[in-house]
């Protein structure tokens, strides 16, 4: 999915451009390699985050003591605060995927 998100990114940034011209500028830029940019910073980041996710996610159900089936309260805030660290990796390392993405264009 990352050259279609490169492809949205070019979309959102540019003042009306087309699918079609995104496309086309992207591969001027750097041929079909160009469309993969980014790709790096989101394999680094993936792999903490989640690690993190799940380390958190096993430790909350331990720590609430939480029954998935009976504990929907504590089982939302298990989910919600594994997702809060998950996030505090992605969040930055999508930006510089984005970034990355217009940097060769």
């Amino acid at each position: 999915m990352l050259p279609v998100d490169n492809v949205k990114t070019h979309c959102q940034v540019g003042k009306r451009i087309s699918i079609l011209n995104a496309m086309k500028k992207i591969y001027k830029a750097g041929g079909f390699s160009n469309f993969y940019s980014g790709s790096s910073v989101v394999l680094m980041g993936c792999a903490p985050a989640h690690a993190i996710f799940f380390s958190v996610y096993e430790k909350s159900l331990s720590y609430f003591k939480c029954d998935p089936e009976t504990d929907v309260v504590k089982f939302a805030m298990v989910g919600a605060i594994s997702s809060m660290f998950h996030d505090l990796i992605m969040t930055p390392t999508e930006a510089l995927k984005q970034r990355m993405q217009l940097l060769r264009s």
